[in-house]
């Protein structure tokens, strides 16, 4: 076999040059750190693009729980997502009334009630193809608000197969303009979190919840990598779950 004349230097230059290429979701410079316990029953670790259903995994080392998702895109909204304990999921959700980044998250409590009854019944109204509409937790303020919901067919419908539903968990987001002083839906991108044809024993059997903490996650050229620190992954029987400061609530309550 012939051996190859390439100078080790050029070789080395040329991987590093390819390196820096873009991908194809844009600029792969940031990257997702963290320490996870309990440490010995994590399956996978990875970032996920609602937007575009782009998904990266990550490294992990089962015995200190670091972890290290990277190659990811700059200025691109990412959940985490964290599958353990033979099926069990725990993802970022964002749940930010608006998009810009430059308005933090909202507290639960400064959202009025009368208003987020009347997001809540217009969520209710828009829907009518499932039979069951679960809102999991609505947050925001008096001009914009972030509704998660489950969305399920529990009927027969179109082709369905014997024992199958539809289900659907979604991000809504509604501002209030000044103008009208009514709730309107706004449409973004993130928004589908599933969307997912699948057996009533599978539903059932779900082991999943979301933090508020883990959704979007945005690294920068100024900060490209986001530190977790430590994240507790909590014991999840079945069902959908919300996990808000550590407590956890479940859907359908």
């Amino acid at each position: 076999m012939q051996q190859s004349n390439t100078d080790p230097l050029i070789y080395c230059w040329l991987l590093a040059l390819l390196a820096g290429v873009p991908h194809a979701h844009g600029a792969a410079a940031g990257a997702l750190r963290g320490i996870l316990s309990p440490a010995s029953n994590v399956t996978s670790v990875a970032a996920v693009a609602r937007a575009s259903d782009a998904v990266w995994t990550g490294v992990y080392d089962c015995a200190s729980g670091r972890f290290e998702v990277a190659g990811l895109p700059l200025e691109t909204n990412l959940d985490l997502r964290i599958t353990y304990d033979a099926g069990a999921r725990l993802e970022g959700v964002n749940l930010r009334p608006t998009l810009s980044q430059d308005s933090a998250p909202q507290d639960e409590e400064a959202l009025p009630d009368a208003e987020r009854d009347d997001v809540c019944n217009r969520i209710r109204r828009m829907i009518v193809f499932e039979d069951i509409v679960e809102i999991v937790a609505v947050q925001g303020d008096s001009r914009h608000a972030c509704a998660l919901l489950q969305r399920i067919r529990n009927s027969p419908f179109y082709a369905s197969k014997p024992d199958e539903v539809i289900w659907r968990l979604e991000v809504w987001r509604f501002e209030k303009p000044e103008e009208t002083e009514t709730w309107t839906r706004v449409g973004d991108a993130d928004g589908v979190l599933y969307r997912v044809r699948m057996s009533r024993a599978a539903l059932q059997a779900m082991r999943l919840a979301f933090d508020p903490r883990l959704g979007g996650l945005r690294p920068t050229a100024a900060a490209p990598v986001c530190e977790l620190g430590a994240l507790h992954l909590p014991v999840l029987s079945r069902g959908l779950w919300l996990r808000l400061n550590e407590r956890l609530i479940r859907a359908g309550r």
